[in-house]
């Protein structure tokens, strides 16, 4: 059988009401009793690596700041700002990515940034309660004040014929390199990643899924050299 839902129509089998089942792609098809990706057939069924049937919504708390030489002259290209970024490295996909990861059930918006952000590129994961509780106070005042950049669907690997990543991508822009550039970068030993850096944009970074696509919609939002541009990519020799 078929039917339309927004969200309610697979809660009850699939997790209870308390998950957030609403898809930013709009109403989506229960086919079978299973949700199936708006976008179409992926050839894998079933839930895969996801934590959820359907839509799982992410956190993606985007940190960056203006690239400087030595002395602290900020660097341009093309006339442009060049733009750094907290990245983590994946162990599993050996790719650069953005910190992030799934919104857990009834948590803000907010709260997941400081929480993903903590744990992926500050090693909270490993640090004793006060010293995470003394982070997430620190973050807590400069994760007020974000631009949302991408909330959408994702092309991600993961996704499957009946689960898809939806993600929230905020923007968090240190533009004079006195507050997030400040922060020590550690990496969690617990998590799936093994380095963290500010990494100035490239076009020839790995980049995690569709994490590419995301970082130039930072570029065109704060105005900086964006290397992934089709003029870009045309205009400059591909490195060996």
């Amino acid at each position: 059988s078929t039917q339309s839902t927004g969200s309610s129509g697979i809660n009850a089998e699939y997790g209870g009401a308390e998950v957030d089942r609403i898809s930013f792609c709009g109403t989506y098809q229960v086919v079978d009793g299973l949700p199936f990706n708006p976008r179409g057939r992926t050839g894998l069924r079933g839930r895969g690596q996801l934590y959820r049937w359907g839509p799982n919504h992410t956190a993606e708390p985007i940190v960056t700041r203006w690239a400087r030489d030595p002395s602290g002259k900020q660097l341009h290209m093309s006339g442009l700002p060049i733009i750094e970024f907290v990245s983590i490295f994946l162990k599993e996909s050996k790719k650069w990515s953005i910190p992030g990861g799934p919104i857990r059930h009834g948590e803000l918006l907010t709260t997941a940034l400081n929480r993903e952000f903590s744990e992926d590129a500050l090693g909270t994961m490993t640090m004793d309660l006060d010293d995470i509780q003394q982070t997430k106070m620190m973050l807590k005042e400069h994760l007020a004040l974000g631009i949302a950049v991408y909330k959408g669907y994702v092309d991600d690997p993961r996704n499957t014929d009946n689960a898809w990543v939806e993600s929230h991508a905020i923007n968090y822009h240190d533009s004079l390199g006195t507050s997030f550039a400040k922060f020590p970068l550690k990496i969690s030993t617990k998590g799936e990643a093994t380095d963290v850096q500010w990494i100035a944009l490239d076009r020839n970074l790995d980049l995690y899924g569709n994490h590419e696509w995301i970082l130039e919609k930072v570029c065109f939002h704060r105005h900086a050299y964006n290397p992934f541009s089709n003029q870009v990519k045309k205009q400059l020799p591909v490195i060996s």
